[in-house]
């Protein structure tokens, strides 16, 4: 009698105790559905005892992605996919916290294996405009893709960056004659590019990156200014809570009709958070060595920057994006000719929209003061450049691996000395293949 006592209590304990903890996660569960994920975040970080149990990470994970927390949600919903693999709608909110967090590569590889577990039609629908945003996003970011490749063709209007006329006047020489090399040149262009990354999760909020970039602009009269460049960049990202650390070492070259001019190597590392669902910084900074060759060795240096970028969505049917961003940068020239080193002071403010789902738009505005270290040598002055940048953007997703951009970009630097004035326009039509 004594034992079926014991028997009883035990399995009154145990009932009530699952009550209770199923309590708070119904709650949370109800809150997710009638939309108030604030709420129901603040009411399940208030019962870590739950955790582990998939149920209540999973609606906790919605909701601390909701409510602008996404590191936890990616912790929490780990968690559901640690016990449940194929599930897709768990897969699919996984990588909506990666999308909130700026980690699209690892978003785009969640959403792919959420389509291969077979989901419903309609979480098919929701999964493939995730997976359009992205490759928006990536479309304005060249070297963001999983892998491309890309062809285009265009009209510069400046392709040696010269000065308007054949006649400068310049201090202490007054007018001299420039040479033919130096006056503005327009020319039509073919553009090819190539591009990809690669990610290696390591533990849940980390991982290793590696990523590279090829482009070439093959003039078609002004072929010693044809341009090529190649860039490789690998390093870590750890994720915690709505913060994210990036390190990378990076190295590109870059050369003029077929000779190197100038090789990069440095380190780059930047943190982002995410403050909510809707806006984040980005504090990034960058060292580089600068090497150059041939007649432009004495433009050797080292260089050091510091940026801070904010990022806004709206809320509106065509989900505009704004972003504000500030620079500072210095080239200390290591071969004893002030004049070619400088400090750089930088502004910009762009902003995307989403029409359509299969089109984006995009702008920016940027500004760059260039103040030299020193006088030039022949001129006597020292230089100060005021340049001004505006960029436009088009983007049509034609199907799943194809998309089609134009993109038109305005230059105007104007220096207090007369040869390196200039303006420029470039206007291109780019069509680009991603491998899925």
């Amino acid at each position: 009698m004594r034992r079926s006592f014991h028997r009883l209590l035990a399995g009154a304990t145990l009932a009530w105790a699952l009550a209770a903890h199923a309590a708070p996660g119904d709650d949370v569960r109800r809150l997710v559905e009638q939309g108030r994920s604030e709420q129901a975040y603040v009411l399940g970080a208030q019962h870590a005892e739950l955790r582990g149990i998939p149920e209540f990470d999973y609606y906790f994970g919605i909701a601390a992605i909701d409510a602008g927390h996404a590191g936890e949600g990616v912790l929490a919903l780990d968690r559901v996919l640690a016990r449940r693999s194929h599930d897709s709608s768990a897969r699919m909110q996984f990588a909506r916290g990666y999308l909130a967090l700026g980690d699209d590569v690892r978003a785009r590889q969640e959403l792919e294996r959420a389509l291969e577990s077979g989901p419903p039609p309609e979480m098919a629908v929701v999964i493939q405009s995730y997976l359009d945003l992205i490759r928006l996003r990536q479309s304005r970011e060249h070297n963001s893709a999983r892998l491309y490749v890309e062809s285009g063709a265009g009209v510069d209007t400046n392709v040696n960056a010269g000065v308007s006329g054949a006649g400068l006047w310049l201090p202490l020489l007054g007018t001299v004659s420039v040479a033919p090399g130096r006056v503005r040149r327009r020319d039509d262009f073919a553009q090819l590019a190539a591009g990809g990354n690669v990610t290696h999760p390591l533990a849940p909020g980390a991982a290793l990156f590696g990523a590279f970039a090829l482009d070439s602009k093959h003039n078609d009269s002004a072929r010693e200014l044809d341009l090529s460049r190649a860039g490789l960049a690998g390093g870590t990202s750890v994720t915690h809570g709505s913060d994210q650390l990036r390190l990378a070492l990076a190295q590109s070259t870059l050369w003029v009709g077929g000779a190197r001019l100038r090789s990069l190597t440095g380190l780059d590392g930047d943190w982002s958070r995410t403050l909510d669902e809707l806006s984040g910084v980005k504090l990034s900074a960058h060292w580089a060595n600068e090497d150059y060759t041939g007649a432009d060795a004495p433009r050797k240096a080292k260089y050091g920057g510091l940026g801070l970028n904010y990022r806004q969505l709206i809320i509106s049917e065509w989900r505009p994006v704004v972003t504000l961003g500030a620079s500072y940068g210095a080239e200390h020239d290591t071969e004893n000719r002030p004049d070619l080193g400088r400090a750089l002071y930088g502004v910009h403010v762009g902003f995307e929209i989403t029409p359509q789902l299969r089109w984006g738009l995009g702008a920016a505005l940027s500004y760059v003061e260039s103040r030299y270290d020193g006088p030039d040598p022949v001129l006597g002055a020292t230089r100060r450049d005021h340049y001004a940048q505006f960029d436009a953007a088009a983007t049509y997703l034609v199907d799943r691996s194809w998309s089609m951009r134009g993109e038109l970009t305005l230059a105007d630097n104007r220096s207090s000395l007369e040869p390196y004035r200039y303006t420029q326009e470039l206007a291109a039509l780019k069509l680009r293949y991603e491998f899925n």
